[in-house]
């Protein structure tokens, strides 16, 4: 998310190495509503307003394989090693 259409100035040139060539998708109105990006539009705006930017990832996908051999007591990778 940056703040101004096509704005990507205040995105650390690190981040733009690694992301490639940004592309417009969408123009959200903020003032109608609630929640972006998963945080309440006010959070949002405060974060554009210190950094100009906001990178959102996927949400971690849990391991259930490893929690469920955690919860056995085993360790949550097997030890066994296939050819």
């Amino acid at each position: 998310y940056v703040t101004k259409k096509g704005d990507f100035s205040k995105v650390p040139v690190e981040l733009m190495s690694m992301i490639g060539t940004p592309l417009f998708v969408m123009l959200i109105p903020m003032q109608k509503r609630t929640h972006i990006a998963g945080k309440p539009t006010a959070e949002l705006q405060a974060i554009l307003d210190a950094k100009g930017f906001l990178l959102q990832l996927p949400p971690k996908v849990e391991d259930l394989l490893s929690t469920h051999r955690s919860a056995l007591g085993l360790t949550a990778q097997p030890d066994v090693k296939f050819n």
